[in-house]
């Protein structure tokens, strides 16, 4: 992994985006999936758990959804939204996409095509199939199959604050980045304990205390995220290869949560 070199893109936004912003970050606990939820969306070696307003979703188009503040903040991209026409422009990876909530016409650097599915509005947040941009950059992505989830493998869309945010308490030395896939995880909004769950995909056990699960929440205010050298929590124990582990962790900034992103690894 090389070392992180990030920045925070340049938005535009409409008045629109930035009143629905604002009031929505106020008090969101009740957004947070209390059930369990599948994870399928992984930036490098971070699993993307949650996005503001609501998770990474597959429409019945069978189409990875983010929202486009997502592009923004976690892929450095920039975005304007048009509150008249509900449509917002993406600028990612040199190229340029405008979308339109509801419809499957899509401009991409001033040409019009044709997607399967449409962008949605879900509490004020437009949300887009991140696939059809991918096919139509040089972005380095897989989607694997056996796990269902879309795997942009890409340094360059490293670019999010959550993972700056992460990269300041990082002190684990590792074997494998990728020796635990992320699955699912669930929120107990009454306790504020977030549980996540993995499988052990390294193709050997791993001893006690070396498996790592580090959920890190962005909020309005801040960042939440055990500590490596004084962590709070007990160390996971043995995973069996093919084997499923879990994490539960505490949230104390559970209500104004924007992002969820953890990493699923072997230490040494």
């Amino acid at each position: 992994m090389k070392p992180f070199k990030g920045f925070v893109a340049t938005v535009m936004l409409s008045v629109f985006v930035l009143t629905f912003a604002g009031s929505a970050f106020a008090n969101n606990l009740e957004k947070l999936p209390d059930r369990e939820t599948p994870i399928y969306l992984k930036i490098d070696r971070f699993y993307i758990l949650y996005t503001h307003p609501h998770a990474p979703f597959v429409d019945e188009k069978n189409r990875l959804l983010i929202p486009v503040r997502a592009i923004r903040d976690l892929m450095g991209g920039t975005v304007a939204y048009d509150a008249m026409t509900r449509s917002a422009s993406v600028n990612f990876v040199e190229h340029t996409f405008r979308f339109t909530i509801g419809s499957t016409t899509v401009v991409i650097d001033g040409e019009k095509t044709d997607m399967d599915t449409i962008p949605v509005l879900i509490d004020g947040a437009m949300f887009v199939p991140i696939r059809f941009i991918l096919d139509r950059t040089d972005m380095e992505w897989t989607w694997n199959a056996e796990h269902g989830y879309l795997h942009i493998r890409d340094e360059r869309v490293v670019k999010g604050k959550p993972f700056e945010q992460f990269e300041t308490i990082d002190m684990a030395q590792i074997v494998d980045e990728h020796a635990i896939h992320l699955k699912s995880y669930a929120v107990n909004r009454e306790d504020r304990f977030l549980t996540v769950t993995g499988i052990n995909v390294s193709g050997k056990d791993i001893e006690a205390g070396k498996a790592d699960i580090q959920p890190l929440t962005t909020s309005d205010d801040g960042f939440s995220v055990d500590s490596y050298n004084r962590p709070s929590y007990p160390p996971l124990p043995l995973v069996k290869a093919n084997g499923e582990v879990t994490k539960e962790v505490f949230l104390p900034g559970l209500s104004t949560v924007l992002y969820i992103i953890s990493v699923g690894r072997e230490m040494k």
